[in-house]
């Protein structure tokens, strides 16, 4: 495990003003992007590697002063340097620590929830240089700007698992669900801008839930908490110590009582596929090996025993719905996403009988491009989803899937595999004339 107030303590050291101008000046050539380094920007270079200056963004509302970032040159590695790949063992494997980009002079470090630097700086050329691209960002920052004066609404308890969408406490709970949408598009836009007004919103609201809410242990109510986690890892390093505590314990509760509640019944089914991501997730942001070691370990059990050797789910056949194999895969996927980010590889692992979270996503494939057809719930063996249908929940009705529900999925699975590259764009509203119909569709090309 490496030492990270060792590795924090390196990467404050100041470079030079000359080397920050070699790098900038070769990136400025290779984009194409005109840059001036200031007189004033002693504090926006930032050590460990990256040079950061600061550039004018005139194509954003809002983003008055933005950052970019270049790589500064490292040695190459011979062949025999290189590392041997290690076995998938949550225990042996060694982690390195994820490096975020900088915003103004604010260090921060991830664990995959967020951008990390290089993302976050192909995204600023991407919107230097894409004038589809460009045209979301200026509506992300435009939405962002429309929440910074809204307050959250966190609520002690979140229930909509096994609800019906009349009920009192639903409704309750999908409202305070809100604050998700709105943190996610902060979180966004402090990821885009650099700008601290954003992110200090951002941990407003996750502070405003970790002081309020109180975990039950159900994962099917607490998967929908993931803006927060994601939130809180990107905006980390604008959080008091003491702040910092509060969340801990918030997350700590989550994940332990997620655990606690790993019955029989929903050992694994879809229950268990968020439980999983939801105790993985905040297990790298954390960098607890107990839960990350759950987390891993169930992984590998999921995949043996809810995905089977031709790629469909436990829960598609229970179910008789493709709504569900969807519901299985998004936080498995969400789940190797980050654990791809901090050196452990999910997405390719095979069980036994040959089940993997790639064959899953390939039998979804020819319903999402249209060449397939299923009727959902037809034969469900779940009485709660002929309930929804007598409520008149039409998403539980015996109808067609449709394809734009897997949309999801094939965003997630296109980081791991190009094969899905054109159907995630597609799901996503692109089309010859635009390659970017949505903002999701920008951070999808992004993390592919």
């Amino acid at each position: 495990m490496c030492d990270k107030s060792t590795e924090r303590q390196q990467r404050e050291q100041p470079d030079s003003r000359a080397a920050a101008s070699v790098a900038v000046e070769s990136w400025s050539r290779d984009s194409g992007n005109k840059v001036d380094i200031g007189k004033n920007n002693e504090t926006s270079i930032a050590a460990g590697g990256y040079l950061v200056v600061t550039s004018a963004w005139t194509n954003i509302p809002g983003a008055h002063s933005e950052l970019s970032a270049a790589r500064a040159p490292q040695e190459k590695q011979s062949p025999a340097q290189k590392a041997p790949e290690q076995p998938l063992v949550a225990r042996t494997l060694e982690r390195q620590p994820i490096q975020t980009a900088v915003a103004r002079d604010v260090r921060r470090d991830g664990a995959g929830l967020s951008l990390d630097r290089q993302q976050e700086v192909n995204l600023r050329r991407l919107i230097n240089t894409d004038a589809d691209a460009s045209r979301q960002a200026q509506k992300l920052v435009k939405s962002a700007n429309g929440y910074l004066d809204d307050r959250p609404h966190p609520i002690p308890v979140v229930h909509v698992e096994g609800t019906l969408k009349s009920s009192p406490v639903a409704i309750r709970s999908r409202a305070a669900l809100e604050d998700m949408k709105k943190v996610d598009t902060l979180t966004d836009a402090y990821e885009l801008t650099g700008d601290r007004k954003y992110g200090e919103k951002s941990k407003s609201f996750v502070l405003a839930w970790a002081r309020t809410h109180q975990p039950n242990g159900n994962p099917i109510d607490e998967t929908n908490l993931e803006p927060m986690l994601k939130a809180f890892d990107a905006t980390r390093s604008l959080y008091t110590s003491d702040e910092k505590r509060q969340v801990d314990r918030w997350l700590t509760k989550i994940a332990d009582q997620a655990i606690a509640h790993d019955g029989k019944v929903t050992q694994y089914n879809n229950w268990n596929s968020h439980r999983l991501k939801i105790v993985g997730m905040i297990g790298f942001i954390k960098d607890d090996d107990r839960l990350i070691d759950y987390a891993v370990n169930g992984y590998k059990k999921q995949v043996a025993h809810n995905i089977r050797p031709d790629g469909s789910t436990y829960d598609f056949h229970v179910r008789d719905a493709l709504h569900y194999h969807v519901y299985d895969l998004e936080p498995l996927l969400g789940l190797a996403r980050v654990a791809e980010k901090n050196g452990v590889n999910l997405y390719d692992y095979k069980a036994q009988n040959g089940a993997s979270l790639d064959k899953a996503v390939r039998f979804l494939e020819p319903y999402a491009n249209g060449s397939k057809r299923h009727i959902e719930f037809r034969n469900s063996q779940v009485g709660f989803d002929k309930d929804r249908q007598r409520a008149g929940q039409p998403e539980f009705d015996y109808k067609a899937f449709d394809p734009a529900r897997a949309t999801k999925v094939f965003e997630l699975a296109s980081g791991f595999n190009h094969r899905y590259d054109g159907l995630a764009n597609k799901l996503n509203g692109g089309n010859t004339h635009s390659n970017y119909p949505s903002w999701r569709s920008v951070m999808t090309k992004l993390r592919a």
